[in-house]
């Protein structure tokens, strides 16, 4: 058994993230995570961006366009969350 992993982990590479993907990862655990943006943007989608909400609304779409034109970022560059309002999965 320890011959199989030696050899699994010798072909796994790690590589480092790099600052603006890092970036990407803190701005969409803030949004997910901050209680202002929560409240403000309950059932919406957002789009973090250094630090601040740079598009929202309920069109997923229409948001990451948004984004894409105010920010000058490529759409894959861009985190989409989804604030999720708890009071819509009751009412359903």
């Amino acid at each position: 058994m320890g011959k199989v992993r030696k050899a699994v982990r010798s072909k796994v590479k790690i590589r480092k993230i790099s600052p603006e993907r890092q970036q990407r990862f803190q701005d969409a655990r803030w949004a997910q995570l901050d209680p202002d943006v929560q409240r403000r943007h309950r059932g919406e989608f957002v789009v973090p961006f250094q630090g601040r909400i740079v598009a929202h609304g309920i069109d997923a779409a229409a948001v990451l366009a948004e984004a894409v034109r105010r920010t000058g970022q490529k759409s894959h560059d861009l985190p989409l969350v989804g604030i999720i309002d708890p009071m819509q999965d009751i009412a359903h």
